[in-house]
Order: structure tokens, then C-alpha cells, then sequence
């Protein structure tokens, strides 16, 4: 018998243990003012975060970019779902 998961764990890719969402951050930044953080996009798709990046680098007054792999943090979102307990989505308090 295996290790039953929690319920509110999300698993993003069913074949590994990982229980985190991960996603592309993007973001512009200029030297000596640092990043932009209206500039900050997430994305789900590598491809899709490389092509924001290079339309950052083609703009006026970026001087660099960033694009790493997040965490996302689901606790809240899921411990909300959770409390949804009918099929039009009502939350009721039992």
C-alpha cells in the first residue's frame, strides 16, 4: 500500500511526487533603477515566456531581463476549493 497525498495537494504533473505549480517569471530591468515590476509576466509555456523576453530586450531603456522558474503557492486557492461542497460551486458553511 502506498502513501495516500492530501487532498489539497496539487499535482501538476501526475507522473512525479512534486506537489508544487511551477511557471516562467519574466521581468525587464534597467541598470542602477533595478527590475520593472510592471514589465513582471507569468508564464506556462517556456516558449511563450522567450518570446515576452526578447519583445522586453527590443524595448526602450531595458537594459536586461530575467526569466527563471517559480513556485506557485496554492494553499489558499485549494483550501477554498475544498470548501466548495456543491455542484453550482455554493460555499456552505457544514
Amino acid at each position: 500500500m502506498g502513501v495516500t497525498p492530501d487532498p489539497l495537494t496539487l499535482y501538476t504533473d501526475f507522473s512525479s511526487n512534486d506537489p508544487t505549480m511551477k511557471v516562467y517569471a519574466v521581468i525587464a530591468g534597467e541598470d542602477y533603477a533595478g527590475q520593472d515590476f510592471a514589465s513582471l509576466r507569468l508564464f506556462d509555456c517556456r516558449s511563450a515566456a522567450e518570446d515576452y523576453e526578447l519583445q522586453l530586450q527590443k524595448q526602450f531603456g531595458v537594459d536586461y531581463t530575467l526569466l527563471e522558474v517559480r513556485e506557485v503557492c496554492m494553499e489558499s486557492a485549494l483550501a477554498t476549493a475544498s470548501r466548495v461542497n456543491t455542484a453550482d460551486g455554493i460555499h456552505t458553511p457544514w
